[in-house]
């Protein structure tokens, strides 16, 4: 049985409220969204449809809204709070501290030191950077910091991993092997994901089941069963994949004309 958790989004509306007297700007509307316990969403949709704004809500950053947002345990317990790791489109760690005082700020004060560090180390080395928490993260490549973000997200053994454009920034070659860590890191913790990005490509390999939103107000409008085309793992060149990347574009589209 999975440990992630389940999560159910129901009505969700979300307006701005712009300084100045100006026009409140919506940016969701009446979002409704089901992710089972352990599943791999991908959230795909334009620029400006309110994927991020989604996600805060989701792990609790957002207060501000209408609609319902609750969680399930596994067992499918109700009322159920859970761990929530959130790994952000640019890696934020603090500059000035080193790779392994950033991971120390997300564990826990009581305990042994030497066990949080042990702790530290072995998320090092599982996400490959095993004799880096020396490093400064300005002494890293983005895909190194990137990889530093996953282990810091993933190190406080969430139920649900909320993942906003991870990967956007990176060159192809690197995004690639960072995909597969995470599919490999996914595999092994059991949480659930839902991974937000531009890319159907990307959505289409990594995702159980991608769900598209429209454009501002952002709502979902469609949805594309990647497990029950193609199984794991995957080949980023298996031809099925390709389709059904060609199906996400084409819900897409569709909402631009809706």
């Amino acid at each position: 049985m999975s440990r992630g958790a389940g999560i159910v989004v129901q009505g969700v509306s979300k307006v701005y409220r712009l300084p100045g007297g100006k026009a409140d700007r919506p940016a969701l509307h009446d979002v409704n969204l089901t992710v089972a316990p352990g599943e791999f969403v991908g959230l795909l949709g334009p620029s400006g449809c309110g994927k991020t704004t989604l996600l805060n809500i989701i792990s609790g950053l957002d207060s501000d809204y209408s609609g319902t947002v609750r969680f399930t345990a596994p067992d499918g317990a109700a009322s159920f709070r859970p761990v929530i790791g959130y790994v952000f489109q640019e890696a934020r760690l603090l500059p000035w501290l080193t790779v392994r005082d950033n991971l120390r700020l997300v564990l826990p004060a009581r305990g042994k030191e030497t066990e949080r560090d042990a702790r530290i180390e072995a998320w090092l080395a599982r996400v490959g950077l095993e004799g880096y928490g020396d490093y400064f993260p300005g002494q890293l490549s983005v895909g190194m910091q990137q990889r530093v973000a996953v282990a810091r997200a993933l190190m406080i053994e969430p139920d649900v991993l909320v993942m906003d454009e991870p990967f956007s920034a990176l060159d192809e070659l690197t995004a690639l092997k960072l995909r597969d860590e995470l599919l490999a890191l996914w595999s092994e913790t059991g949480c659930t994901v839902l991974f937000v990005t531009h890319n159907p490509l990307e959505a289409v390999y990594l995702a159980d089941r991608v769900a598209v939103m429209s454009p501002g107000p952002g709502r979902i409008v469609g949805e594309l069963d990647v497990a029950a085309h193609v199984g794991r793992p995957r080949e980023a060149d298996d031809p099925a994949v390709w389709r059904l990347s060609r199906q996400a574009v084409a819900l897409l589209r569709s909402t631009e004309r809706s």
